[in-house]
């Protein structure tokens, strides 16, 4: 897409929901000023953008009213701190973006995050108490997970195959996918209202409480 169009597109100060995927912004040499979009913009999609670190993260930081964000398929291998300044933020998805390693502090809004087929996360953050769909699956070198907030409803971690143990489960959580976790030996008691349970392939499981 060229610059122009872009350009273009930025000043459209009345757009709500922008979608650019598979658009190379970065052979574009553009500076994303969307500025002009923070007071109205509450749907973001840059999906397989080859979006790396710098500029382009930085203005997304400061959408204000931003709600779904995706950057899917993009080769960042962290995200700006300021990510936390996104306090509408209810739908975060990253998944296939294979070079991330490191997850700041995320919005305290979010309700969803996948993180699916991270290869390199390793480790996640504290994640927000109001987070009720996880997304972890084929996260190969993620070795911990961490406290699992009360309002969390589907988790999804089939394949991290460096997984060893999960945290307590959620008192709401009504769907537990963890097929291939080849390293996990145990699993903490299951909750009352779980609906879907997946162990399949998890060949050091020692017992189910």
């Amino acid at each position: 897409m060229a610059t122009g169009i872009l350009s273009d597109i930025f000043l459209r100060s009345s757009l709500k929901s922008l979608s650019l995927r598979h658009c190379n912004l970065i052979e574009a040499g553009i500076s994303m000023n969307i500025h002009n979009l923070s007071s109205v913009l509450v749907n973001l999609s840059l999906n397989n953008c080859n979006l790396m670190e710098g500029d382009v993260l930085n203005h997304i930081c400061f959408l204000s009213l931003l709600k779904i964000l995706s950057l899917d398929g993009n080769n960042f291998s962290s995200i700006p701190a300021d990510i936390c300044l996104l306090s509408n933020l209810r739908d975060l998805s990253l998944r296939f973006c294979e070079k991330l390693r490191d997850i700041p502090a995320l919005p305290s809004s979010l309700r969803n995050l996948d993180m699916s087929f991270c290869k390199e996360l390793q480790v996640i953050p504290g994640l927000p108490a109001s987070l009720e769909d996880l997304g972890l699956s084929h996260c190969k070198e993620l070795q911990n997970i961490p406290e699992l907030p009360s309002s969390l409803r589907d988790l999804r971690l089939s394949h991290c195959e460096e997984l060893q143990n999960i945290p307590e489960l959620s008192s709401s959580l009504r769907d537990l996918s963890l097929s291939h976790c080849r390293k996990l030996q145990k699993i903490p008691n299951l909750p009352s209202t779980l609906r879907g349970l997946n162990l399949s392939h998890c060949k050091k499981l020692q017992k189910i409480p």
